[in-house]
């Protein structure tokens, strides 16, 4: 016997077409959500912006922290989180706050000092 009597070829057509659609649909599905994800207006701080995931509840939460600050200057508070977080992940400086001991209370949640002024600086 032959090996190709042993396999009929519709089958196998039909299982690759089927994978190919299957990954077709795939990659299809994974860009979409890429280029329908909200959209923000541009704003001057973007680059710091952009690496908070959910800018709503951040909005939210920078609300009370501008209700609870004095003053809270927008220029130097984004040239403050410029420096502490330069081109490192959020999640590297969010850590060396919390190991510096930079928390604040705000609502009653404690959190690390930069993401606190990145949700003021979002909500501005």
């Amino acid at each position: 016997m032959s090996f190709r009597s042993e396999i009929a070829r519709r089958p196998v057509l039909a299982g690759l077409f089927g994978l190919a659609g299957l990954g077709l649909a795939g990659g299809t599905a994974y860009e979409v959500a890429h280029i329908v994800r909200h959209r923000y207006p541009p704003t001057a701080f973007d680059d710091l912006l952009d690496r908070l995931p959910d800018r709503e509840s951040a909005e939210k939460i920078g609300v009370v922290v501008i209700a609870n600050s004095r003053m809270f200057d927008v220029a130097s508070v984004a040239r403050m989180l410029r420096r502490r977080i330069g081109r490192r992940p959020l999640a590297d400086a969010l850590a060396e706050d919390a190991a510096a001991g930079r928390l604040v209370e705000i609502g009653g949640w404690v959190m690390p000092e930069t993401l606190t002024r990145l949700c003021g600086l979002a909500a501005s």
